[in-house]
């Protein structure tokens, strides 16, 4: 899950993409998509991004204390990938 600043909105993207990365390999967009479909277009847009947050938790079932700003998802993939890509994953910090 993705939020985007637009405009004045914020955009909330879902994507689902084959696991296919290494210690070396970290690019997550790069990554195939499972569901060519859901990169298309937004999953939804609000005004506030507070309401983007509630609709994450919500529907897409996020987990508040799990967001990672931008540039940051690579890093915390790799500490997954080098843990062995655990079923449960506890990011290091």
């Amino acid at each position: 899950v993705e939020m985007r600043p637009v405009s004045s909105t914020i955009e909330v993207w879902l994507s689902d993409v084959e696991d296919i990365g290494t210690s070396e390999h970290l690019d997550l967009y790069g990554f195939p998509q499972l569901d060519p479909n859901l990169a298309e277009e937004p999953d939804a847009t609000f005004q506030d991004p507070r309401a983007a947050i509630a609709y994450a938790a919500s529907s897409l079932q996020t987990d508040n204390a799990r967001w990672v700003n931008q540039f940051v998802a690579q890093d915390e993939y790799l500490d997954y990938i080098q843990q062995g890509r655990p079923q449960v994953w506890q990011p290091g910090g």
